[in-house]
C-alpha cells in the first residue's frame, strides 16, 4: 500500500514538473518558454491574423520603418489599428498569399528580465522580393505571455 502511494506521489510530482511548464507560462520567463512561444506564434500566424489577437497586449505598439533613416517613413499602429490592417489584408487574400510565399527564420531569443523577453524574425517574401527584420518584445501579463511591441524594418 505504501509503495502504491509513493508511486502515485512520484507520478504527480513528475507530471507537474514536466507538463505544467508547457501549459502555463508561470511567473518567470525562461528561454525555452520564449522559444516555444515564438514557434507557436509563427505557426498560428500562418493561418489567419485573427488567431494572433489573444497573444497581443492591449498596450501593443507596432512600428514599421520603411526605407533608410534619412529618407524613410515610420508608421505606428496600436493593437486595434494593427489588427484592422491585417484583417483587411486577409479579406483581400493578400495576407495568406504573402505568408505562403515567405521564408521565415526566428532567432536571437533573449531574456531581458524575469518577466520580459525579446526575439527577432527575418522574413523574405518571394512575391515582393523584400526582406523584413522584426523585433518582438514580449512580457508576462497576469499568467499569459503577450506581445507588447513589434518593430519592423524593411
Amino acid at each position: 500500500m505504501i509503495s502504491k502511494v509513493k508511486w502515485i506521489v512520484n507520478f504527480c510530482l513528475l507530471f507537474t514538473a514536466l507538463y505544467l511548464p508547457s501549459v502555463s507560462w508561470g511567473q518567470s520567463l525562461s528561454l525555452e518558454t520564449l522559444k516555444q512561444f515564438s514557434d507557436h506564434i509563427n505557426e498560428i500566424s500562418s493561418q489567419t491574423p485573427v488567431e494572433l489577437y489573444p497573444f497581443l497586449s492591449d498596450s501593443l505598439v507596432v512600428e514599421v520603418n520603411l526605407g533608410s533613416n534619412a529618407q524613410g517613413v515610420s508608421l505606428n499602429y496600436d493593437k486595434q489599428e494593427y489588427m484592422e490592417m491585417l484583417e483587411k489584408l486577409d479579406a483581400e487574400g493578400r495576407y495568406q498569399k504573402n505568408i505562403e510565399n515567405s521564408e521565415v527564420h526566428i532567432y536571437n531569443h533573449m531574456i531581458n528580465s524575469p518577466t520580459s523577453g525579446q526575439y527577432s524574425i527575418v522574413s523574405y517574401s518571394k512575391t515582393t522580393r523584400v526582406k523584413a527584420w522584426v523585433t518582438v518584445d514580449v512580457v508576462i501579463e497576469g499568467d499569459k505571455l503577450k506581445i507588447i511591441k513589434l518593430v519592423e524594418e524593411m
